[in-house]
């Protein structure tokens, strides 16, 4: 067809190409004229998880634990759970309001809910209570959102507030205590069916329109919500903002408690064992009166060797000497000889050598209580005199001035005497000796079983206090992941959700001038 030809033909079609557009476009602004308009909002929360602050000093980044963490919260925001405690605390402000509030909900709305909610919903609806009742159900990631809702000096900005100043906190939570609770009862009430049966603003499926996204490869997240009232759109994306704050931290926290709790059972346990090691060990030196093991065998020892060598040395000595007695009763006369031995004689000698030995032993232990010690000084008045006595016996038995050798017998009776008196000494320090050596045989006999005991009972001490220490070690370390913890759920909300004043430009004028080039085709072909 030739241009002159396509001419004449619009010509002469000129009306009908200009009615059939015009009817199209007109139509379609007419079917178009009441628009379901939404309205948009959304909220950046910084997490903190790539680059936030911890107290582990020597964490490093990973990518590949930072996209899991992300995930986990953008999955908690997504959960169940967090949606129906956001569904549920829209609901309670919604029931708790007397009269429609554009910022929390429209008049258009707020009549479609009260048309549809049944009578018995508002005895579950609690205007006021006690005030103290806020501070009793108030848990720590509750007071943590509080804080964050009030200007907290960050220069962060701050989340709208879940109701309005004039309804009452405490009756709001509890409002909210028992929606959720008869949620839980059943499946054929009418929260439970609101939740899960498609509808505007409370059912499950439109809250999970909410959109979650990282902003790029940042620390924040960004939730967007689209709906037809602004009021709602608003307090929507507040509530599951707060509701995904507290239940992130609760999941945080929570994975830290449990293994806190299992070091403290732990430490107690390895406490209790390390007390009753320690306890035994007391009672086994109560019992056996040891201060210090070690230094007391240490000295036991040492002094039972000084024993040994004393001892040893006072018995020859004492062989010495009785040899030397020998030598001289040899050389007095066979008379002289049967006169020492007299009944007299050897009656003075056994009396002498009783006395020494007693004398001997008082010295020794200086024993208060000891009848000798505090006699002592007469016993060696009693000693002396016996002495004299032997003197003078034997020098009346010896008639003769010399003996067989020609030696004054004056002299050998003197050194015999003087030898008889020494070894009377040294034999009673012999005794003595011998009664100390078998005391410290005793104290030996102690001492060898109960160092084996004791090395068993530090030896078990040291292993309670070595896991006890591992153990407490432990329980620090869990105690820096939970603060760790703390600091990671610490979400800061960077753009709170704001109030949409203007709709989202619809696609109406797009349609009207699709539909009047569809028209304008369809009549030229």
């Amino acid at each position: 067809m030739s241009i002159i030809n396509f001419v004449r033909l619009i010509r002469k079609h000129i009306v009908l190409l200009i009615v059939a557009p015009l009817f199209l476009g007109t139509m379609v602004l007419l079917l178009t004229r009441n628009p379901n308009y939404k309205f948009a909002s959304e909220t950046t929360l910084f997490t903190g998880i790539a680059t936030g602050s911890s107290v582990e000093m020597d964490k490093s980044f990973n990518y590949f634990i930072t996209n899991t963490a992300f995930d986990n919260l953008i999955n908690i925001v997504k959960s169940r759970n967090t949606q129906e405690e956001a569904v549920v605390r829209l609901l309670s402000q919604h029931l708790l309001l007397d009269q429609p509030d554009p910022q929390y909900i429209s008049a258009k709305n707020y009549e479609k809910l009260r048309q549809i909610t049944p009578a018995y919903i508002y005895n579950y609806v609690v205007k006021d209570v006690p005030a103290d009742y806020q501070d009793t159900r108030k848990t720590e990631a509750d007071q943590d959102t509080l804080d964050q809702s009030n200007h907290n000096g960050t220069g962060l900005s701050t989340i709208q507030p879940e109701i309005p100043d004039y309804i009452n906190q405490g009756a709001y939570e509890k409002t909210v205590e028992n929606l959720t609770r008869l949620l839980r009862s059943s499946d054929t009430n009418f929260v439970y069916k609101l939740l899960n049966f498609p509808n505007d603003h409370y059912s499950l499926k439109d809250i999970s329109t909410v959109k979650v996204l990282r902003i790029n490869s940042s620390d924040m997240i960004q939730l967007k919500y689209e709906t037809d009232d602004p009021g709602i759109c608003q307090q929507t994306l507040a509530l599951l903002t707060n509701a995904c704050i507290r239940n992130y931290k609760i999941v945080k926290e929570n994975r830290s408690d449990a293994v806190i709790k299992y070091f403290e059972d732990q430490l107690a346990q390895a406490s209790n064992k390390l007390r009753i090691a320690e306890d035994k060990l007391l009672q086994f030196n109560k019992e056996n009166n040891i201060i210090n093991y070690y230094e007391q065998s240490k000295a036991v020892a040492v002094v039972k060797e000084d024993l040994d060598v004393e001892y040893n040395n006072k018995r020859i000595k004492l062989a010495g000497i009785e040899a030397a007695i020998r030598r001289l009763e040899e050389k007095l006369n066979i008379q002289d000889q049967i006169q020492l031995k007299s009944s007299k004689l050897v009656e003075l000698r056994k009396q002498l050598g009783n006395l020494k030995f007693r004398i001997t032993t008082a010295e020794t232990f200086q024993s208060a209580q000891s009848e000798d010690f505090k006699d002592l000084a007469n016993l060696k008045d009693e000693a002396k005199q016996l002495e004299e006595q032997l003197k003078e016996s034997i020098s009346d038995l010896y008639r003769y001035s010399n003996t067989t050798d020609g030696l004054p017998v004056s002299t050998i009776l003197n050194e015999w005497i003087t030898n008889v008196i020494e070894a009377e000494n040294i034999g009673a320090g012999i005794k003595v000796l011998g009664e100390r050596i078998k005391e410290f045989q005793k104290q030996y006999a102690i001492y060898a079983p109960a160092g084996a005991n004791i090395k068993r009972i530090e030896r078990e001490i040291s292993v309670s206090e070595q896991e006890f220490l591992e153990i407490l070690h432990g329980l620090n370390l869990a105690k820096l992941k939970l603060q760790d913890n703390e600091l990671a759920a610490n979400i800061k909300v960077v753009d709170p959700p704001y109030y949409p004043l203007s709709p989202i430009p619809t696609k109406r004028k797009i349609l009207v001038i699709l539909a009047a080039m569809v028209g304008f085709i369809l009549v030229l072909n």
